[in-house]
């Protein structure tokens, strides 16, 4: 018989980060000298954000995500993407993503991060 951990029970570091319809907890990084970084994410509704030095791959652990990618600048998505558990992809630098769980049901995501997440590198779409 394989006993599941809970996702709360992982090894996190140091308190959650909260944002507007997401919350992050950080497993792997950068000071762990990888030159990557994990975190598992519980996604609601992501505000469209881009990165420039960050490439980042998204596996859903539970539920159903709508992943929109466009491009870098431009508000209006090129790519969309249905990942249910399992499921995995995979965001290049400077293409603007958010994200958003079905029917407002959480989905819970591994954001795997090359190199290593730097929070000065995340970069919210201005609509105004």
């Amino acid at each position: 018989m394989t006993v599941q951990k809970p996702l709360h029970a992982l090894p996190f570091k140091g308190d959650p980060i909260v944002k507007q319809g997401e919350t992050i907890y950080e497993i792997i990084t950068k000071e762990d000298g990888f030159g990557f970084g994990l975190a598992l994410a519980r996604i609601v509704q992501t505000e469209p954000h881009y990165h420039t030095l960050t490439q980042e791959l998204y596996v859903v652990v539970s539920g159903m995500l709508d992943l929109e990618i466009g491009r870098f600048r431009h508000s209006q998505p090129e790519l969309h993407y249905k990942l249910g558990t399992g499921r995995a992809h995979s965001i290049p630098i400077r293409r603007v993503h958010q994200a958003s769980a079905y029917d407002c049901k959480a989905a819970w995501v591994y954001v795997f991060t090359f190199p290593s997440f730097d929070p000065a590198d995340y970069h919210v779409l201005r609509r105004c």
